[in-house]
């Protein structure tokens, strides 16, 4: 029988010349990568899964871009129609006053623009896509006006599924943080087991390779495929869609991502690692493994929330409301007296010949309504205190799992997290008092509504957080996934310079 040649050496009849060198060389590291993307073209079953991997990444995206969409309209709407409204009063007004014509005071007067108000809307980032975070369950907008705010603490525009609420959104943050990990540990739960059991480990070391190096170039490769088809795939669909066209907004926002999703795969991938180098069986890696991902993804999170609930519970938003109503009773009954006081306070707006017994109804209700949300101010701070509590703890608690604090570096980069919509609110209620503050003294003082007065009007802009102080916030949660990964690659290094190769 005629033996065919192996594939380590030349044919004996092969001419002696010089061979052009391969991809990589003579770096054992180049000849691991090529040998391993051999293997994974001839698997076919990998070529499913990443079709499959790769359309969850499409439709991820779908999703958190439907929703930035919508928010995105939303917001723009509420602006451009009051904009609209205001422009086309005040060109009515130049014309009305330019003519010597009376003015509609039902239409143009300081109370009635101080009715409709103004929307304050939090605007979302374009990073929004890539991280729904808290922008299905907080309200983006509030319109601002002298009317009473209890209808406004639960309004919300249009209905959201509440099974979609409680479940949350299938946005890309959502396959990185619990199908990124199952990609990785179905690539690297047999880096060593598979080849002890097929009887190929002790010859992959008769190369000069060590098994430390060995394992750490199979794991970085193939962990390295889930994680590039992530971050390519998120770039080709971001110019796509048209959102890559402001790239400035996106200049700092994507490099970070990118970070944390590659540090938070790489934590993965260095768990399997240690699990490897403990010399059990794939099987048994892979119930390990498994156990690992339910515990750190699913239980510990929901731990935590449990633990921030019963730390610092939250007063129903019912008790709240309530409260604020409570307030508003007591206001209506000391009218006379809250009149008497604001007069006190301005006495250039008393009218002559001003009767305390039978003050202005119209006048009464605003007062009402601004000492209203004076009053409901404190009840709020509480309640957004001990919001404000309950994040600190699951802060402080992150790194008990790089799940949550992958997930709330994902927010802070979108744009998406607890604390910028909490930036929202209190930035919502200062610009309210504002609004209060423009508009009691000219109605009261009857003053006349002319064109200049629309340009005063207050308008609500919202300050974003300094970059420092959510780049700190994000770094934490690198730190988090970093720290642990470099610590078990370091453990796994050790055990497997003492791996046992045969047996």
């Amino acid at each position: 029988m005629t033996l065919k040649p192996s594939a380590i050496d030349p044919p004996a009849t092969a001419p002696l010349r010089a061979r052009r060198p391969k991809l990589g060389g003579s770096n054992p590291t180049f000849r691991i990568f090529r040998f391993e993307w051999r293997n994974l073209l001839a698997e076919r079953a990998l070529w499913v899964a990443g079709a499959l991997f790769a359309v969850l990444i499409a439709y991820a995206f779908g999703n958190g871009l439907q929703v930035l969409t919508s928010q995105q309209d939303r917001v723009e709407v509420l602006v451009a129609e009051r904009e609209s409204e205001l422009g086309e009063l005040k060109s009515r007004l130049e014309s009305l006053q330019s003519n010597g014509e009376a003015i509609d005071e039902d239409a143009a007067d300081f109370y009635s623009q101080g009715y409709w108000g103004y929307p304050a809307v939090l605007t979302p980032t374009p990073l929004a896509v890539l991280s729904v975070g808290q922008s299905d369950l907080q309200p983006n907008y509030s319109v601002v006006a002298i009317v009473s705010k209890q209808r406004q603490l639960s309004d919300k525009y249009g209905l959201e599924n509440p099974l979609g609420l409680l479940v949350g959104r299938f946005d890309l943050a959502f396959l990185v943080i619990y199908l990124l990990p199952l990609a990785i540990l179905a690539l690297t739960y047999d880096l060593v087991s598979g080849e002890r059991e097929n009887g190929t480990l002790a010859m992959s070391l008769s190369q000069p390779v060590r098994l430390a190096r060995l394992v750490a170039a199979k794991a970085v490769f193939r962990s390295a495929i889930p994680i590039a088809a992530v971050l390519a795939l998120t770039l080709a669909l971001l110019a796509a869609s048209g959102l890559g066209a402001g790239w400035r907004q996106l200049a700092w926002g994507l490099p970070l991502w990118a970070v944390v999703v590659a540090a938070y795969g790489a934590f993965w991938a260095a768990l399997s690692v240690f699990v490897n180098s403990l010399g059990r069986s794939s099987a048994s890696n892979a119930v390990t493994l498994a156990a690992a991902w339910l515990a750190l993804v699913l239980v510990i999170p929901q731990l935590l929330s449990i633990s921030a609930s019963m730390a610092y519970p939250m007063p129903a938003r019912t008790e709240l409301v309530s409260a604020i109503r409570e307030e508003a009773l007591d206001l209506r009954r000391d009218a006379k007296q809250l009149m008497a006081e604001f007069y006190g306070e301005h006495p250039e707006l008393r009218p002559e010949g001003f009767d305390e017994s039978q003050p202005d109804a119209g006048d009464v209700f605003m007062l009402i309504q601004a000492d209203n949300v004076r009053r409901a101010a404190p009840i709020e701070q509480r309640y957004n205190a001990q919001l404000a509590r309950q994040q600190g703890l699951v802060n402080r608690l992150r790194f008990l799992s790089p799940a949550v604090a992958a997930q709330e570096a994902l927010n802070d980069i979108a744009g998406t997290d607890s604390a910028r919509y909490q930036r929202f609110r209190t930035q919502t209620e200062s610009f309210r008092l504002r609004w209060f503050e423009h508009f009691i003294p000219r109605v009261i003082d009857r003053r006349a509504f002319q064109a200049e007065a629309v340009d005063a009007i207050p308008r609500f802009r919202f300050e974003e957080e300094p970059i420092g102080d959510r780049s700190g916030r994000i770094g934490l949660g690198l730190l988090a996934a970093v720290l642990p990964a470099s610590l078990l690659a370091g453990i796994s290094r050790r055990r497997l310079s003492r791996y046992p190769v045969q047996g």
